[in-house]
């Protein structure tokens, strides 16, 4: 997959309404890309030591940052959170690793989501809380301790919910 058109498959997916579903669908989607050594698109601002550099933007105070993300530079650029008047520095919407950000997003308490498309009438919001329990079910499903096909079916008693 490239990266363009993983940017695509996030958009076709956040065409749908968010639920639990399609939340796992893009964080399915965030950790294959990771696999993949693929890029997202995020808003960015000038490090202030360092004009070269850059920091992800987020949204929200600073001990439940929100990371805002992209589908699209189109939809980068319908951002309207500006920078205080008297800085000076440079908003840019950048490819960043995907793995970068997701790992970014586990190590620091601060964080709390991923936003996608932020300012778009199908914005998504990933609790980073999901990212460990989606890869944590992959795994077991990946090792056979978990056959979805049990619980599609309704074959099974689903062992996370009371009988």
């Amino acid at each position: 997959m490239t990266n363009k058109q993983f940017w695509q498959k996030l958009a076709d997916i956040m065409k749908k309404p968010q639920n639990d579903v399609t939340t796992i669908e893009v964080i399915q989607t965030l950790l294959q890309a990771g696999d993949e050594n693929l890029a997202i698109l995020a808003l960015c601002v000038q490090d202030k030591n360092n004009p070269d550099g850059a920091c992800q933007l987020y949204a929200g105070p600073t001990d439940k940052r929100i990371m805002l993300c992209y589908t699209s530079e189109a939809e980068a650029k319908k951002n309207k959170r500006p920078l205080p008047s008297n800085d000076k520095r440079k908003i840019k919407c950048l490819p960043l690793s995907v793995r970068d950000v997701i790992n970014n997003a586990l190590m620091k308490d601060s964080i709390a989501a991923l936003s996608f498309d932020s300012e778009s009438s199908h914005m998504y919001v990933i609790p980073k809380m999901m990212i460990p329990m989606v890869i944590e079910a992959m795994n077991d499903i990946a090792s056979g301790r978990i056959n979805p096909d049990d619980y599609i079916k309704g074959n099974t008693r689903n062992p996370f919910m009371p009988s």
